[in-house]
């Protein structure tokens, strides 16, 4: 697992490479720009994923409505953060429509 500093926090992901795409050889029929969408979009679902964990992590009173409102942003954060994912894989022409779709 590879381990930067973004931000200035340490950030892990599962490959070693930089997301950018930058000196990763030629690309396989996708443009450079389409690839970088899909890392970056991807990059971003799994941070929106990771920041939700840390919010389980951390909560102590699961009613209280200022926790409630946390989460629900969180969420909305998520979808969000999936939708673009979705959109750039399906840009890139190499989705799975019954893997990465799923009912509203």
């Amino acid at each position: 697992m590879a381990r930067r500093a973004e931000g200035g926090r340490e950030v892990s992901h599962g490959w070693m490479g930089d997301i950018s795409g930058r000196g990763r050889g030629k690309p396989t029929g996708m443009t450079d720009e389409t690839i970088v969408a899909v890392r970056q979009a991807s990059f971003a679902y799994a941070e929106a994923v990771r920041t939700t964990q840390r919010f389980f992590d951390r909560i102590e009173d699961p009613t209280d409505p200022a926790v409630l409102a946390e989460y629900a942003a969180l969420a909305e954060q998520e979808k969000e953060a999936n939708d673009t994912r979705l959109d750039a894989i399906a840009a890139a022409g190499f989705g799975v429509p019954s893997i990465d779709q799923t009912a509203s």
